[in-house]
């Protein structure tokens, strides 16, 4: 036996005494580890049922705010011609539930999944749900959006556009 050996048992016998004890590197087998939650980023785009007006806008952002704040959602909602164009964040079980209720819903229509993505960060997480203002008017005002098509862009194009608006626009974070 070379000197080396004796000490080499007396470690390997502290790592075994310590993966035994559950302090070691290996978790004890009565140890459950909670997985950590998966977040997805959906964009989806539609149309209003009704008219545009600051009074819907206005409902959909009140509902929104609480459901999302209880249920740790962020986005964003861009409006305007008629048009919704919405980022949301997540919890991805959350989020598809909340997508759900937003398919369902009788102000919207022509309704399309523009993108969903598992996610590491939230890139719109400083809002329960802001609301880009392209106008300090109505959101009936006209959009210029000569290069971009909502229904026919591609996940990071509307993405894009999103951060976009949110650069030009008012951004307002509703209570």
């Amino acid at each position: 036996m070379t000197p080396a050996q004796p000490e080499m048992r007396a470690d390997a016998a502290r790592l075994w005494e310590s993966i035994n004890s559950g302090s070691g590197l290996f978790p004890d087998s009565n140890t459950v580890r909670t997985p950590s939650p998966v977040l997805i980023r959906l964009i989806y785009v539609s149309k209003a049922v009704d008219a545009q007006s600051s009074g819907l806008t206005d409902s959909i952002l009140r509902t929104a705010h609480a459901w999302n704040t209880q249920n740790d959602i962020t986005g964003v909602l861009c409006e305007g011609q008629g048009v919704f164009l919405q980022a949301l964040e997540g919890e991805r079980g959350t989020v598809t539930q909340l997508y759900a209720r937003i398919f369902a819903d009788p102000r919207h229509k022509d309704l399309e999944l523009i993108h969903c993505e598992s996610i590491i960060e939230r890139r719109y997480g400083e809002w329960s749900m802001a609301r880009v203002s392209l106008s300090d008017v109505d959101p009936k005002t006209k959009i210029v959006w000569p290069d971009f098509d909502p229904y026919s862009a591609n996940g990071l194009m509307a993405m894009a556009r999103i951060d976009e608006l949110i650069a030009r626009g008012r951004v307002l974070d509703t209570p």
